[in-house]
């Protein structure tokens, strides 16, 4: 095992372009093989399905966004 690399340590590129070091587990079984990264969501970006799962109108939740109260973040790079 000396010598042998594990990849624990690997740079994932992000849809906005920024790269990090991400960390994997050190152990690894045969059959596992590399696991997929599955970043989680963005700032608020379930935040409108939350507010209408609640209760809360289309209307009701645009309005809280224009006015700031519900921020959702836009990825530039995905919108265009």
């Amino acid at each position: 095992m000396e010598g042998e690399t594990r990849d624990c340590l690997y740079r994932m590129e992000y849809d906005n372009g920024n790269i990090r070091t991400l960390v994997r587990p050190p152990v690894k079984f045969q059959e596992m093989g590399v696991p997929e990264y599955k970043g989680g969501p963005l700032i608020g970006e379930q935040g409108p399905e939350i507010l209408k799962n609640l209760g809360y109108t289309d209307e009701q939740i645009r309005e809280y966004q224009e006015k700031g109260i519900l921020f959702v973040w836009k990825d530039e790079r995905k919108d265009g």
